[in-house]
């Protein structure tokens, strides 16, 4: 372990294998008392990224652990638009460009098409949201709800004009309910062809 903290400190990045605990994992015989990574494993990782910070760990299972890293930051929403690519989970939603020059954005497939922003920090309130959004084939909304794509509380409702062309983009507003904290933020579309490009959030006052 030394002698691997010793090489990594000398390295550019450090890479370290680890995975199945040979004596356990893949035999009948024996079972696992929890799901940790076997210890030793373990202290090499933290021995390893303790002299070098650029360390990538290459995990190979055939069994369920417990790994233990960061924990990641609730997602910060006020310092720059939210881009609309940037989802953890979709349904019914394609991936479109936003001109045919550059750019991404997402499209709905059918109505009730959903996409999910995880964790997002609504720290003590959002009044407000500009949503920079297009449609082809009529208006529609996107409805920005908290929790749950079908029954959680309703944060407010951009209204999608008809813009004529999927590439022609305008901003849309709309204020929004009170709510506080972390949440799940998510995205529902009324009906198919309606695109967003990124959500803008203000402060409450």
């Amino acid at each position: 372990m030394a002698r691997a903290a010793e090489l990594a400190a000398a390295a550019d990045v450090a890479i370290v294998v680890v995975g199945n605990h040979p004596l356990v994992n893949g035999r009948e015989t024996e079972d696992r008392a929890e799901l940790e990574l076997p210890a030793g494993q373990d202290r090499l990782v933290r021995a390893v990224h303790a002299a070098n910070s650029k360390t990538v760990t290459d995990t190979r299972l055939t069994a369920a652990f417990d790994v233990h890293g960061e924990r990641i930051p609730a997602r910060e929403i006020y310092s720059a638009p939210l881009d609309a690519t940037a989802f953890d989970e979709y349904c019914a939603i394609t991936l479109a460009d936003a001109s045919p020059e550059r750019g991404d954005a997402v499209r709905s497939l059918e109505s009730g098409a959903w996409l999910v922003f995880e964790d997002v920090d609504l720290a003590d309130g959002a009044g407000h949201c500009v949503a920079s959004v297009a449609s082809d084939q009529g208006a529609g909304t996107i409805e920005l709800r908290l929790d749950d794509p079908l029954h959680g509380p309703v944060l407010g409702t951009v209204q999608v004009p008809s813009t004529g062309h999927r590439h022609t983009w305008t901003e849309s507003s709309t204020p929004l309910a009170e709510a506080r904290g972390v949440h799940a933020l998510y995205a529902v579309f009324s009906n198919e062809a309606l695109s967003l490009q990124s959500l803008s959030f203000e402060r409450r006052p």
